[in-house]
Parts: C-alpha cells; sequence; structure tokens
C-alpha cells in the first residue's frame, strides 16, 4: 500500500484500484464513503 500523506492531491478510483483492486476487501461505495469524510475533514484534497 502506498502511502499518502495529509493533503495529498490524490485520484482516489486509481488509488482503490491500487490498493483494494485485487482483493476486494472493501466496495468501491464503502471506499467512496471513506474518501468523503476524509476529504470533508479536509485531511484530504480532491481531485475530480
Amino acid at each position: 500500500m502506498e502511502n499518502y500523506k495529509v493533503n495529498d492531491v490524490f485520484d482516489e478510483k486509481e488509488c482503490y484500484n491500487k490498493v483494494f483492486g485485487k482483493r476486494k476487501k472493501i466496495s468501491y461505495l464503502r471506499w467512496r464513503v471513506l474518501v468523503l469524510i476524509l476529504v470533508r475533514n479536509g485531511l484530504l484534497k480532491r481531485v475530480k
């Protein structure tokens, strides 16, 4: 798993595929919710 520092800009879909693409341990929907929470808390900047 690659480390994403606080306020790193990243492509969430690409990151999901890299980290979870093969294992599918969490659904993409759950991943989106997690990212949304992080963005809302100012921990991540989102790239559309």
